[in-house]
């Protein structure tokens, strides 16, 4: 039977606000500000930026968590390795 669990992710976008202001400091300060009355500015997916909370997702999934965390940092980690290993040889290689 199949069961709801919580992944907890994150991810960064990249976007333009534009704002009406009397100096470039007092246009950062504004949009550094809160965005609970503005809004965030309409924005795009950071490439790669995407990763999971594994913190959040174990303490909320503390029944099976540990072991599915460690799972999957285990095979992530080993496709990390492969990665470097592939741009390690490509630059011995001279590509």
């Amino acid at each position: 039977m199949k069961k709801e669990y919580e992944v907890h992710c994150f991810w960064q976008m990249y976007g333009v606000d534009h704002v009406e202001a009397h100096s470039l400091t007092e246009a950062i300060e504004m949009v550094n500000s809160p965005h609970m009355e503005r809004g965030l500015p309409a924005g795009n997916y950071v490439e790669d930026s995407f990763d999971i909370d594994w913190d959040a997702t174990q303490d909320n999934n503390p029944e099976e968590g540990t072991e599915a965390i460690l799972d999957q940092i285990g095979k992530e980690m080993e496709e990390n390795a492969r990665k470097h290993k592939e741009v390690v040889e490509g630059k011995e290689d001279g590509s």
